[in-house]
């Protein structure tokens, strides 16, 4: 690791702001899609918070990699080549968290990184934000600009992925023949949390690389801004906490 110079006082405060967007985006992202309960549909908002705000988490935490490693940020025009295929930035970075032994070398910290790379159902969920990052927010403004999207609609989408959840057990199939209101009353809760699970995890893995990785600087200063997920025990990975 390069030692770096303090930010001069300017992009320090830029780096806050930044990472605070970021959070934000992404607590108030999942939170949506932790609340949907099959009612009041706001989903497509959580996709576009949620998509949004791993794009900038993690393009500040490749950035501080690359710091990290040669003693200078990435400049924006070789930021801007890295895309904003999410997927694409998550394997890039999940490449570069690897590469970090002493970090690695934590159990919880290899868990986490392995399931980020291996676990299909995190990957089809963040597949879907790629999707939607890159052309499936548009698909509606398509269609009615040209009658036709090149994108998949983003909804639909989402509900092949929660159908594809639904079918994985076949007790749920048996609620909702039984009883469709205490089915409705059981699923939506099981949903949000495995979703809200997968997304907080991957926050977090992301987060912890700020403090125990190869992006500590600057990030390990900024402790307080991304504690939300930084802190996160497993078992509290299914629910978002009350808000301070």
């Amino acid at each position: 690791m390069v030692p770096t110079k303090p930010l001069p006082a300017e992009r320090m405060l830029s780096f806050i702001e930044e990472t605070e967007t970021a959070v934000m985006l992404l607590d108030e992202g999942i939170r949506i899609i932790e609340a949907h309960n099959g009612i009041r549909d706001r989903r497509i908002v959580g996709l576009l918070l949620t998509g949004q705000g791993f794009e900038r988490f993690l393009k500040l935490t490749r950035a501080q990699i690359v710091l990290s490693r040669s003693g200078n940020f990435p400049s924006v025009a070789t930021v801007k080549v890295w895309g904003h295929r999410l997927l694409d930035l998550l394997d890039a970075t999940l490449d570069e968290l690897a590469n970090d032994d002493s970090f690695t070398a934590r159990p919880a910290i290899r868990d986490d990184l392995k399931s980020l790379r291996k676990d299909t159902r995190f990957r089809a969920l963040f597949t879907i934000l790629d999707e939607f990052a890159t052309g499936g927010r548009y698909h509606n403004l398509d269609v009615l600009l040209d009658g036709r999207s090149m994108a998949h609609h983003p909804i639909r989408r989402w509900d092949e992925y929660e159908m594809e959840l639904f079918r994985e057990d076949p007790i749920w199939i048996q609620r909702m023949k039984g009883d469709p209101a205490a089915f409705s009353d059981a699923w939506y809760p099981h949903l949000a949390a495995a979703q809200t699970r997968m997304l907080q995890r991957a926050a977090r893995a992301l987060a912890r690389a700020w403090t125990l990785g190869p992006a500590q600087e600057p990030g390990k200063r900024l402790t307080g801004v991304i504690g939300r997920f930084l802190f996160l025990t497993d078992d509290r990975l299914s629910h978002c906490p009350e808000r301070s």
